[in-house]
């Protein structure tokens, strides 16, 4: 009988063999120390790495601490325990404010608060969850813990076919049922970098079937709507609208979540959510840090770094679609101006992670996205486009990125040429060859 051991193993090599096993890079081989090269952090507006975020953070926390020897560096439990504080609840209070929401709970992460979420909001066995596709893995693993009677994934960004899906779901529903879809989506998609499709008819059409939406703002928050405040806080008052889900450790430059919602559905996350009821806290060096990105955000120095921010990702769109279509028509983007996230597809595991270790060698941070995240097929560097790019950055990374694919085009050709000359050595009869 094997040791778990030597299982454990077995599973490992599997996945070594398809060129999927993960590691750990050494800190100094990670990418390059110049921010202009980044091109893979989550990042986009610099504030994580903020002197003002970091001197006014420091305040903040100097403040609540000051003459309270016995205040603890860590949050010391779950919420519900001994982690509370009035720091959390203000910024609780703060974010509902800022975000149009009458109610707001601080989550861990994001993970953390999607799977609290999807994990429990429907009835066992008498409520649907509708997925887009394509929604982050934190939606699909809350599905799959869920007692849903049913969860579903419709065809990305597809509103005839999530209505189609609606009315299928609807129409099993008897008279004196009172049961309720609720529909997961992202704001802006962490894969393609798309955004979400005509949002006022999708949440007009989930009502018209008694549905309700929940929106992953992670890659909007900051970046889309007025300050920042998201794709969805045009729409915060409509009464499809169950929840926004946004996070902080993207544009906002931090760490943890928050569900934005009714009181009731605080409530209810309180009671219901087991990643928030058993996680311990943020401390409050995290909370105040927080409070402080936000402050930045709704700045005149916040709607200067998103201008800068747009003024990037339209040179890069405008770059990439100009080198795809003169220079190189076989590079595939999937482009979008008003998105953080590019995607440039290089089929096959192995050819997009050797791109990438490439792009790394001479200087420029980026990753690689493998099958199974993607499609087979579809594999592609996500690139991510920040305010702390420079056009010089930029082009130098296109012409980077160039430059490498058209060599291993060539070496692929020899590679091709020198086997067909083998080929037709082999086919040749012994007593014929010189």
């Amino acid at each position: 009988m094997r040791s778990i051991e030597d299982i454990l193993e077995e599973r490992l090599a599997s996945r070594r063999e398809r060129g999927l096993l993960r590691r750990l890079a050494p800190p100094t081989a990670s990418a390059s120390s110049s921010l202009e090269n980044d091109f893979a952090s989550n990042d986009y507006l610099g504030l994580s790495r903020d002197e003002q975020v970091r001197q006014r953070t420091a305040t903040l926390y100097a403040a609540a601490v000051s003459g309270n020897s016995g205040a603890p560096n860590g949050a010391t439990g779950s919420r519900l325990l001994t982690g509370d504080s009035a720091a959390a609840q203000q910024l609780e209070k703060y974010l509902a404010q800022v975000h149009g929401s009458e109610a707001a709970l601080v989550f861990p992460s994001g993970f953390a608060c999607n799977v609290g979420l999807f994990s429990s909001i429907c009835r066992a066995q008498q409520d649907w969850l509708v997925l887009d596709e394509r929604a982050h893995a934190s939606m699909i693993d809350g599905g799959r813990l869920s007692r849903a009677r049913e969860v579903v994934t419709f065809r990305h960004n597809s509103l005839p076919d999530l209505e189609q899906q609606l009315r299928r779901l609807t129409a099993s529903r008897r008279h004196d049922d009172d049961s309720v879809a609720v529909v997961g989506v992202e704001s802006c998609y962490s894969m393609d970098g798309d955004l979400l499709t005509d949002t006022a008819r999708l949440l007009d059409t989930c009502r018209r079937y008694q549905a309700y939406v929940v929106v992953d703002e992670a890659h909007s928050v900051g970046l889309h709507g007025p300050q920042g405040r998201g794709l969805l806080y045009a729409h915060r008052h409509h009464p499809a609208l169950l929840a926004r889900v946004i996070t902080f450790g993207k544009a906002v430059g931090q760490h943890g979540a928050a569900l934005l919602g009714s009181q009731r559905l605080v409530d209810f996350a309180l009671n219901y959510a087991r990643p928030l009821i058993y996680s311990t806290a943020l401390p409050l060096h995290a909370l105040y840090a927080i409070r402080a990105s936000y402050e930045l955000l709704l700045s005149a120095e916040g709607d200067r770094r998103r201008t800068t921010w747009t003024q990037r990702v339209r040179y890069f769109v405008q770059l990439a679609r100009q080198l795809a279509m003169d220079d190189e028509p076989a590079l595939e983007f999937l482009l979008n101006d008003s998105s953080p996230i590019q995607a440039m597809v290089v089929p096959g595991n192995e050819a997009c992670t050797r791109l990438a270790a490439l792009l790394n060698k001479h200087g420029f941070a980026t990753f690689p996205i493998r099958s199974p995240t993607v499609s087979p097929g579809r594999e592609r560097l996500r690139v991510v486009i920040h305010a702390h790019n420079t056009e010089s950055s930029i082009r130098r990374f296109l012409q980077c990125v160039l430059r490498e694919m058209r060599q291993a085009r060539h070496e692929q050709l020899i590679r091709v040429m020198v086997q067909r000359d083998e080929d037709t050595l082999q086919a040749v009869p012994p007593r014929t060859r010189l």
